[in-house]
């Protein structure tokens, strides 16, 4: 089966709020119930699968990323904490850089031109409206997206 993404700006940033919103919300649902499951059964397929759903999109763990790094180098400053505090926040930074990066390397140079890894900051930046949109009105019901006609095959 084949499927065509939408084309549209407006579609695909629909879907993708919808894809986002939607991982997260089962994430947050699903987390305890396997946890609990788990604690219970002790069945470690169970705490496989919540230690999976526990990874957020590489995005928002940026975008969290940045924000600790910010609070700590701001506490740090303000003399609130010890400056090793924020040396491991910069390391955690360097090392999450370090894996994006021999990722890309390893299995993405190939499809993807470095070039575009400059538009990194960009995307993430594009993300932060569709997170702020998850905590203030998440999308709770599913809206099909307008797609463009589909290619023969």
């Amino acid at each position: 089966m084949i499927g065509c993404l939408p084309q549209q700006t407006n579609a695909a940033a629909e879907q993708r709020k919808r894809w986002e919103h939607g991982h997260l919300q089962t994430s947050l649902s699903q987390i305890p119930r396997l946890l609990k499951a788990f604690a219970a059964k002790r069945k470690f397929e169970l705490l496989a699968m919540a230690l999976d759903f526990s990874i957020p999109p590489l995005s928002l763990l940026i975008l969290v990323w940045l924000a600790l790094f910010t609070m700590t180098a701001v506490s740090t400053v303000l003399d609130l904490i010890p400056p090793q505090v924020l040396w491991t926040v910069t390391v955690e930074g360097i090392i999450m850089l370090l894996a994006v990066g021999m990722s890309w390397l390893r299995f993405g140079r190939e499809h993807v031109p470095a070039k575009a890894l400059l538009g990194i900051p960009l995307y993430i930046l594009w993300k932060i409206p569709l997170y702020f949109a998850f905590l203030v009105k998440p999308q709770v019901e599913w809206v099909r997206t307008a797609r463009d006609a589909s290619p023969e095959v």
